[in-house]
């Protein structure tokens, strides 16, 4: 496995991580989406949706 492979698969990781924390601030159909494009290894697109549904909903991320 190259560096770069290792790489996005760790990105991949933290993306779903994040996921993970958030889904309940988030409408179940964001969730699926987002863990499309996870999949699919958009991840700057799975960020992005995360980051204005969050934004949308006035959900939170606090550091724990």
């Amino acid at each position: 496995m190259s560096d770069l492979s290792a790489y996005y698969e760790e990105l991949q990781g933290r993306l779903r991580a994040l996921l993970i924390t958030i889904e309940n601030e988030l409408p179940r159909v964001t969730v699926d989406l987002v863990a499309e494009m996870i999949d699919a290894n958009e991840l700057g697109v799975a960020l992005q949706i995360m980051s204005e549904m969050l934004v949308e909903s006035r959900g939170s991320v606090t550091e724990e």
